[in-house]
């Protein structure tokens, strides 16, 4: 057990590269480039329009025109108003001229806005000659998520490959404790020590990672569902123009990446279905030298668990610099073995003793260093994810802490 422990644990080191912070880099200057080219000028109009002057105008021309430079179409809808007793004319219909590479889309605006027809638009009233005849959020305007959200990534990325570079070593303690709560190293989430006394362990299934996964899942996918609305409105009727390809191969990749985004949902939904183990200690403090009691059982059926282990893992963990990049080394260094078994009787629950042998090294944490010991079970289940959960233990040296018997 011990060799396998160390196999898995063993010289798992983390380091940021330049590859990383390049690409980062590269989603940031994109998504900034694509939304303020496209998006912040109709964002930002639409956003004033709500305060605009609704005055009457008369559509003086509707039809449906050959988009410029494409294969596609346009509809050509002019209109005319006054606006304090002068007559201007404007051929806006919304805050981006809608182009479409099948007809049909461009005639539907046409129909709404038909020649002689009296209606609505509204006007700026800093620059009277700008007008539109609707106004408000459209579902196009949804699509300025996808260079929103390759900025967030590119940021949220950039702060977590370039943090230990950017903040000195005195100013550095924040983001090694970020680091030991789970945030940027391998295995399993630290879990807050419970102080000293009974204490009963749940696992969390869902935590903040994997939420963070759900939502971006959720918003990323609820925006490409327009933008590949658009596509299909583009190639219904046949092969589109230059506007339609463009599109295309935009949405490529992020289609992509909504499917990408719902593989850690669906595996945490899986993993959610496995049988939950509990574990009550008599004690979560363990003297050197003592020994506290453990009770397993879990919520759930076990039937598809085909063989149980529980046994205290001993690793030491270190951050360091070298250079302008910090480094994490993780080291199992003592293996206890609790319980292994493949008996179904025994698998649902027991209680089994947890000593300490004399010799054994204590926890220990300091701002670069750390000695760390946590019970782990780990069940097989066959063809489902198996069952990998820790929960972290103090081990104190004889006499300072207290030890829990029966």
């Amino acid at each position: 057990m011990a060799q396998e422990a160390r196999a898995l644990r063993e010289g798992v080191r983390q380091r940021s590269g330049c590859l990383a912070p390049m690409v980062f880099a590269l989603l940031l200057v994109a998504g900034v480039t694509i939304f303020v080219a496209v998006f912040l000028d109709p964002i930002g109009n639409v956003i004033e329009a709500m305060g605009w002057e609704r005055v009457p105008c008369t559509i003086v021309g509707s039809r449906v025109e050959p988009a410029m430079g494409s294969k596609g179409y346009v509809p050509d809808v002019k209109f005319s108003y006054r606006y304090e007793g002068v007559l201007y004319h404007s051929s806006r219909v919304w805050f981006i001229r809608p182009t479409s590479d099948n007809m049909r889309d461009a005639a539907e605006v046409v129909r709404r806005y038909p020649k002689g027809l009296e209606a609505q638009c509204y006007v700026d009233p800093e620059k009277p000659g700008y007008a539109v005849l609707e106004r408000g959020v459209k579902p196009e305007l949804l699509i300025a998520l996808v260079p929103l959200g390759l900025v967030v990534i590119g940021i949220g990325g950039l702060v977590s490959m370039m943090g230990p570079m950017v903040f000195p070593a005195s100013r550095r303690r924040w983001w090694v404790m970020l680091r030991r709560e789970g945030f940027g190293r391998p295995g399993k989430k630290r879990r807050v020590l419970a102080p000293g006394g009974p204490y009963t362990f749940r696992p969390r299934h869902v935590g903040k990672v994997m939420r963070f996964f759900i939502v971006f899942a959720m918003l990323w996918n609820g925006v490409i569902v327009f933008l590949v609305r658009e596509v299909v409105d583009n190639w219904r009727d046949g092969i589109p123009g230059s506007y339609g390809w463009a599109l295309t191969l935009f949405a490529v990749p992020m289609v992509l990446i909504g499917l990408a985004a719902l593989i850690p949902p669906a595996w945490g939904v899986i993993k959610w279905l496995n049988p939950r183990p509990i574990l009550t200690l008599s004690s979560t403090t363990v003297a050197i030298g003592g020994e506290i009691n453990v009770r397993w059982r879990f919520w759930g059926s076990t039937r598809r668990v085909r063989r149980l282990r529980l046994f205290v893992e001993g690793r030491e963990e270190a951050t360091y610099t070298r250079g302008t990049e910090m480094y994490t080394d993780y080291e199992v260094f003592e293996v206890v073995g609790l319980v292994d078994t493949s008996e179904p009787g025994r698998i649902r629950g027991g209680q089994v003793k947890l000593g300490m042998a004399a010799g054994t090294v204590p926890t220990f944490q300091s701002e670069h260093n750390a000695v760390v010991w946590s019970l782990r079970v780990h069940g097989q289940c066959g063809r489902w994810p198996d069952i990998d959960e820790e929960f972290e233990l103090k081990v104190v040296g004889d006499g300072e802490g207290q030890t829990i018997h029966g």
